[in-house]
């Protein structure tokens, strides 16, 4: 669709059950950085939102969108929150074991953060997402109910495990689909972890890489690489393998000396140059 101010940038679709006041907007620590959160009420989700495209006004029907910018929105397990506020309070206060979650926000000094736990143990989901990472324990009082929490590093490893795994069978689809199941084990792994990092507390990952993995946290941000830094990346995984050629070229084939001498050398398009010149 075309129109004055140039392609169409967003569409926003609304329904009944998904009217304006449906959502809302939090920016908070998460995990050590801000991240933009989104929360829908009807489903009772979080979101993560990120802009992916920067773009100018545009129209939509009869109206103006003034930002024509597109956001990504990533649904985001509760249980990632969960994880990164109480370990935000465990660093605070390392002698605290257990708390009451009905005092979780009372810890917290932001108000955005404060709403954001808010939502989160109203949630349905909250005892279900909660045993994922926490032990429970429930007080009774006869006429209602109090619940207890306390990190488990157990549990925390293996909801990581479990979340490292789906990534990982993605991007082995998504990104070595054509490599040998043998060849993609290790850039699949890598690739996953690295991910995955970025929705963990940096601590419980390191912890977590050194005990299942005997990796360092760095080694895998290091691996958060696109395009053709990651192919290239995943070409040296497949260096060893791959078949050398014997064939030597001729003395006044420069073009080919030259191409066959970068790759056995590995050299750079920079250092190819300066040799060159």
């Amino acid at each position: 669709m075309e129109t004055q101010a140039g392609p169409l940038k967003k569409v926003f679709i609304s329904t009944q059950s998904q009217a304006v006041d449906d959502l809302e907007y939090f920016t908070v620590n998460f995990n050590d950085s801000k991240r933009k959160l989104v929360f829908q009420k009807y489903r009772d989700q979080f979101f993560e939102m990120k802009k992916v495209n920067t773009g100018t006004s545009a129209f939509a029907g009869e109206h103006i969108i003034s930002d024509g910018s597109i956001y990504l929105l990533t649904q985001l397990d509760m249980a990632y929150l969960f994880l990164s506020f109480l370990d935000q309070l465990k660093r605070k206060n390392e002698r605290l074991k257990s708390i009451l979650l009905k005092d979780l926000p009372s810890y917290f000094d932001n108000s955005e953060e404060k709403e954001i736990i808010q939502r989160l143990i109203k949630s349905e989901k909250a005892s279900q997402k909660l045993n994922k990472i926490c032990n429970i324990s429930i007080i009774d009082l006869g006429e209602g109910s109090l619940m207890a929490i306390s990190l488990n590093n157990e549990k925390v490893f293996a909801f990581i495990e479990e979340k490292v795994s789906k990534a990982k069978s993605v991007v082995m689809k998504e990104y070595f689909e054509m490599l040998t199941e043998e060849a993609k084990e290790k850039p699949a792994i890598m690739l996953a972890l690295s991910i995955s990092s970025e929705y963990f507390p940096p601590a419980v990952f390191e912890e977590y890489l050194m005990v299942k993995h005997k990796l360092t946290l760095q080694k895998v941000i290091d691996y958060r690489i696109t395009g053709e830094t990651d192919r290239r990346k995943r070409d040296e995984f497949e260096e060893d393998k791959r078949p050398q050629s014997t064939k030597k070229p001729k003395t006044n084939d420069y073009s080919a000396a030259k191409a066959q001498k970068m790759a056995k050398g590995n050299q750079s398009i920079t250092s190819f140059m300066k040799s060159k010149f």
